[in-house]
């Protein structure tokens, strides 16, 4: 799947995670919301074209499913691009794997200023993360 839409300035993508994204222009994008999920007909899903084309947004909403499935491909190799514009990043995880994603995402957007959480249900996990890094951040309960 290709997205050639330079004038768009927000993005709601639910799909399942491709085998790549190889062209995607989307140099007005200002905000985006991912839902990716992992389906089973596709071994290892390659999104870095996707994650690299939307890499200089502001605002990144990322659902449980998103980073689930971006956690299994940085396990396969995927290097994270920097995130050099985003200062609001939305994140939720239902797991482990998507928990370990989030240090790593916290460390390609050097410029976040607000983190909100959202879908704990009473999710614990190990995570540690500089608190300097992040100005403001929010939790969210969702029912």
């Amino acid at each position: 799947m290709s997205f050639d839409a330079p004038s768009l300035v927000f993005l709601d993508y639910s799909d399942y995670a491709l085998c790549s994204y190889p062209q995607v222009n989307l140099k007005s994008l200002v905000e985006a919301r991912l839902d990716l999920r992992y389906h089973s007909e596709v071994n290892r899903p390659n999104i870095w074209g996707l994650l690299t084309g939307i890499s200089h947004i502001k605002t990144l909403h990322l659902s449980a499913n998103s980073a689930d499935v971006i956690s299994r491909c940085v396990k396969h190799g995927l290097l994270l691009p920097v995130f050099n514009n985003l200062v609001s990043l939305t994140f939720g995880s239902k797991n482990k794997r998507g928990w370990r994603l989030l240090p790593y995402l916290l460390k390609q957007s050097p410029m976040l200023e607000t983190l909100t959480i959202q879908g704990l249900d009473g999710h614990i996990s190990d995570v540690t993360m500089r608190a300097s890094q992040v100005e403001v951040w929010l939790a969210r309960h969702t029912a």
